[in-house]
C-alpha cells in the first residue's frame, strides 16, 4: 500500500471525531465555506483554524453556540474504536499476528477507493452549494436540493468510516483493544 493512500485513509479517520466532521483539508482552489451560523464547520470545529489572538490578550471564554452539539460525556467513538494509524504504529506492542496484519491491511485497502470517490464527489457538491449561497437572492429550492446531495454524501462517508472502524475492531482481541484504549487515554496522537 502506498504511503499517500494510507495518509488519505488515516486523514479521513485519524480522529474518531472525523466521523461527524467535514474533511479538514479541502481540495486546492476549493471555495471556502460561507460564514453562517448553520455551517457544519463552526468555531472550534475540526479542521477550522482558531482565530489568532493579539499579543497580551486573554482567550475568550467558551460560549454555547446554538447550533453546535453540546458534549454529553465521553466520546463513544474514541472509547470504542481505533484509528488505523494507531493500530499500525503500535502493531508490535499489540503483538499482531501476520494473519491479523493481513486482514487489517485488506480492510483499509477495500475502504480507501470508496473514501476517495466520496471525497471527490463531496468536494464538488459542496462547491456547487457554496456557489448557490453567493447569489444575491439564493433560490430556496435549489439550495435545498443541493444541500440534500451534500448531506447524502456526508452520510455515506460517515457510514463507510464507521463500518471500517467496526471491521478493524473485530480483527483485534480483547487484550489488544484494552491496550489501544490505554494508549488513547494516555494521549496518543497520530504523527
Amino acid at each position: 500500500m502506498k504511503t499517500p493512500t494510507l495518509a488519505l485513509v488515516t486523514a479521513l479517520i485519524a480522529s474518531p471525531a472525523s466521523i461527524f466532521a467535514q474533511p479538514a483539508n479541502p481540495a486546492p482552489n476549493a471555495p471556502a465555506d460561507p460564514p453562517n451560523a448553520e455551517s457544519p464547520r463552526g468555531p472550534g470545529a475540526p479542521g477550522v483554524a482558531p482565530m489568532p489572538r493579539r499579543e497580551g490578550t486573554r482567550p475568550m471564554p467558551a460560549r454555547n453556540m446554538p447550533n453546535q452539539p453540546q458534549p454529553h460525556g465521553p466520546d463513544p467513538f474514541a472509547e470504542n474504536f481505533f484509528p488505523p494509524e494507531l493500530i499500525m504504529h503500535n502493531q508490535n506492542a499489540l503483538n499482531l499476528s501476520d494473519e491479523q496484519r493481513k486482514r487489517i491491511i485488506e480492510v483499509i485497502q477495500k475502504s480507501q477507493p470508496q473514501f476517495t470517490d466520496l471525497q471527490w464527489q463531496l468536494e464538488a457538491e459542496q462547491g456547487r452549494l457554496t456557489s448557490l449561497f453567493r447569489a444575491e437572492r439564493p433560490d430556496e429550492k435549489q439550495v435545498t436540493a443541493q444541500l440534500d446531495k451534500v448531506l447524502r454524501l456526508e452520510a455515506d462517508m460517515k457510514r463507510g468510516q464507521l463500518m471500517m472502524l467496526v471491521r478493524l475492531k473485530n480483527e483485534l482481541t480483547a487484550e489488544q483493544q484494552a491496550k489501544l484504549r490505554a494508549m488513547t487515554r494516555n494521549g496518543w496522537q497520530p504523527r
